[in-house]
């Protein structure tokens, strides 16, 4: 379990986490432009996250985003069932 989703556990509820390796992004935006709910771009047009705690009316668009990254920069843990 990652330190992220020890600190939600321990507030007494599962989310949905996002994860982002800075150091692989490239820039390309694709992220942005399928939901920009939950990813922008910083100052130095490289990926940032809006949350990392993605509501599940958002989980679908930024597992797609993530999923067309074209570096895979993105990794989504799904908040147990």
């Amino acid at each position: 379990m990652s330190c992220q989703e020890e600190v939600a556990m321990h507030r007494g509820h599962p989310v949905n986490l996002l994860e982002i390796d800075q150091d692989k992004c490239c820039g390309y935006g694709i992220c942005v432009e399928i939901c920009p709910e939950v990813f922008s771009l910083d100052r130095d047009g490289f990926v940032a996250a809006e949350t990392t705690e993605i509501p599940d009316e958002l989980l679908a668009s930024a597992e797609e985003a993530a999923g067309n990254c074209p570096e895979n920069v993105l990794r989504i843990s799904r908040r147990p069932d």
